[in-house]
């Protein structure tokens, strides 16, 4: 990767967009009704077990990525197939996000605006904020979460005076089943995806806690996430949220501050730009970072643009409507499951066995050693 080296700080709020991204205009619409908020928090404590798996990976190997770590721990073979795994779940991932951009637009508001329009602004510009380099891509993060953040704290304020907090009585209705199943969802999708974010590290400065970036990132985001739960539940009651495929844009829509703010709901859509953005930038990096490994190039990045490109085309390709892609998330988070938690967990506990008997070697190396070298000689009387 690169020579320079990252403020951990700023590959958090990476990973906070990364987490929050197409969410940020869904929430409330779960299983756990009006509890969606506690599935939620659920997830983010949940996630901060993913962080302490992860951040043990990273530290067993440390100034090395996610697929330098595969092919170190399991061969090349075994490695570069793990890695063409990673970079398949990134392109089909990356392609939903594509779809659900091309949907929210032409079922929102501009249902004129061409496929190929929205492609041709959006492929080269995750493309080109990817080759820029991850210092790029993460100090582009740091300040959108600043913007995103501010914005969603914006609607929450300005939503006060509609809130009901009948809306959200009675905490714990809706049973500890449907919770416990909405934040099992809510952990793969979007908590679980914080596993890309080890394709980062070989660019962050090795005195920074791996765990400390994770966690940070995953509360961040989670804490976010279900701040705008809460908030669509209180404008709207979760049977609400239900019914519309984007729940935070329907909700936010209430919100009208007398005759000087009425459009409100265009934040929404501003955020799913922007936090999408930095989305589709983290499947493309990894992407292109993970083929790069898998065949051996020396530019990392050179792959950006023609796995952007396929992302998209795959995108507009296989959902062909919304509701093809709303049926789609509930096998991606059954997919997520072995890449987001057992692969880690088997690269660690074998990462773990190599470096044992690697100690093990070296100490009988040792000790050999010091048993045949030769007695010091005795000093001349």
């Amino acid at each position: 990767m690169e020579n320079e080296k990252i403020p951990g700080i700023k590959i958090s709020a990476l990973i906070a967009l990364l987490l929050i991204g197409s969410s940020v205009t869904v929430g409330g619409g779960s299983w756990a009704q009006q509890d969606s908020w506690i599935a939620m928090a659920a997830a983010t404590v949940g996630g901060l077990l993913l962080a302490w798996l992860y951040s043990a990976v990273l530290r067993l190997h440390p100034g090395r990525d996610m697929f330098d770590i595969f092919i170190e721990v399991t061969g090349s073979v075994c490695g570069k197939i793990l890695c063409w795994l990673y970079v398949i779940y990134a392109v089909f991932t990356g392609a939903q996000i594509f779809a659900l951009y091309n949907n929210f637009i032409q079922i929102v508001n501009l249902d004129k605006t061409p496929t190929e329009g929205i492609l041709l602004i959006s492929v080269p510009l995750v493309a080109g904020l990817v080759k820029g380099s991850l210092k790029n891509l993460a100090s582009c993060a740091k300040f959108l979460f600043i913007v995103v953040l501010l914005m969603t704290g914006s609607t929450i304020l300005f939503g006060l005076s509609f809130m009901k907090m009948d809306n959200i009585k009675p905490i714990l209705g809706s049973g500890i089943g449907p919770i416990a199943q909405s934040a099992g969802f809510y952990l793969t999708l979007p908590i679980g995806e914080s596993v890309l974010a080890m394709s980062f590290f070989s660019g962050i400065n090795q005195k920074e806690s791996p765990f400390r970036i994770l966690a940070l990132g995953i509360l961040f985001g989670g804490a976010l996430l279900t701040a705008i739960i809460v908030r669509n539940v209180l404008l709207v009651g979760a049977p609400t949220c239900n019914l519309f495929l984007f729940a935070s844009y329907e909700a936010v829509g209430v919100i009208s501050v007398g005759d000087f703010v009425t459009r409100i709901s265009a934040f929404i859509g501003i955020e799913l730009t922007l936090a999408g953005i930095v989305k589709l930038s983290v499947f493309t990096f990894t992407a292109a970072v993970g083929v790069s490994k898998a065949i051996g190039l020396k530019k990392y990045l050179q792959p950006a643009a023609p796995c952007c490109a396929f992302m998209a085309a795959l995108g507009m390709t296989l959902y062909t409507n919304i509701q093809s892609e709303v049926e789609f998330e509930k096998y991606s988070a059954l997919v997520g499951v072995p890449l987001q938690i057992v692969l880690p967990l088997i690269i660690l506990v074998t990462g773990k066995i190599r470096l044992r008997r690697k100690k093990k070697g070296a100490a009988k190396k040792a000790s050999h050693t010091g048993s045949t070298a030769a007695p010091p000689k005795e000093p001349a009387l």
